[in-house]
């Protein structure tokens, strides 16, 4: 268990550094929301009451999920509508926790989903400097001629 700790910890540092430096000045805002979320979750995490660790962290995704939909809906990029609609996903299971507590699997569930939407962060920022070094085709081909 301890391997994967790491191993998840690694993959989301880099990731943000990643976002960060690849990024344009709408990605920095959605990796500056990420880290900032990331911050809260771990100072969220050295309460002792469960039941408070539960709240304090729904209510911070909660707030990256409005914070990441606000960004999908004022850019042009694709990766916050994805990221927004895997951690609805998060957020959807963390309403679930306190409903179900005797079901210890939600908040596996609720921490899977930070995965694929972090991997589609740094997928999407990727796929758009691709984008942008690359010029179209029917421009090259028209160049040519």
């Amino acid at each position: 268990m301890t391997i994967f700790l790491l191993a998840n910890s690694i993959f989301i540092g880099v990731s943000v550094i990643y976002g960060w430096l690849a990024g344009d000045r709408h990605d920095r805002e959605g990796v500056a929301w990420i880290a900032a979320a990331i911050g809260c979750t771990l100072w969220a995490q050295t309460s002792h009451d469960k039941a408070t660790q539960t709240l304090l962290i729904a209510i911070v995704d909660g707030a990256l999920l409005l914070a990441m939909i606000s960004l999908a809906l004022r850019s042009s990029r694709y990766w916050p509508t994805w990221f927004a609609g895997l951690h609805l996903a998060t957020v959807a299971t963390n309403l679930a926790i306190p409903v179900f507590p005797e079901f210890g699997l939600f908040r596996v569930i609720a921490a899977f989903f930070g995965i694929p939407a972090i991997l589609a962060m740094v997928i999407g920022i990727f796929l758009d400097r691709l984008a942008v070094e690359k010029p179209p085709r029917a421009a090259a081909s028209r160049s040519r001629s």
